[in-house]
């Protein structure tokens, strides 16, 4: 193999990485479009309601022998409840934020290889 089909299987090669960046770019910025303007709230990965999850328990030595413990009390299921609440609208702000960076950069950077390397072996293949 000579040094021009080398450069030239680079190029193409870069070319078909940035493509396919190009292409989960395009595919994450579409998901992200739909996400915005079809949900009222935007929607969480692994989102689990707070009317059946507990928040943190403080620890407690376990003692075996012991009767039955407590249950918790309504105000302390309240306040869990808000917690989880909150937590919940946090999450779902850094899920956007997150959302919205994945789809600019892999479409970005996507593009921008892909507009860099593909003239250049387009241009390389037709010199050969």
């Amino acid at each position: 193999m000579t040094g021009r089909t080398i450069s030239l299987a680079y190029f193409y090669i870069v070319s078909l990485g940035a493509l396919i960046l190009l292409v989960v770019g395009v595919f994450s910025s579409v998901n992200y479009l739909v996400n915005v303007t079809q949900y009222d709230k935007y929607p969480l990965r692994y989102e689990q309601p707070c009317e059946t999850m507990y928040g943190p328990v403080p620890a407690k030595p376990y003692l075996p022998d012991s009767p039955n413990q407590a249950s918790p009390t309504a105000q302390e299921l309240e306040t869990q409840k808000e917690e989880c609440l909150k937590t919940k609208e946090q999450d779902r702000k850094k899920q956007q934020i997150e959302d919205l960076r994945t789809a600019l950069s892999f479409t970005i950077v996507g593009l921008i290889l892909f507009v860099i390397h593909f003239p250049i072996a387009l241009k390389r293949s037709n010199h050969q």
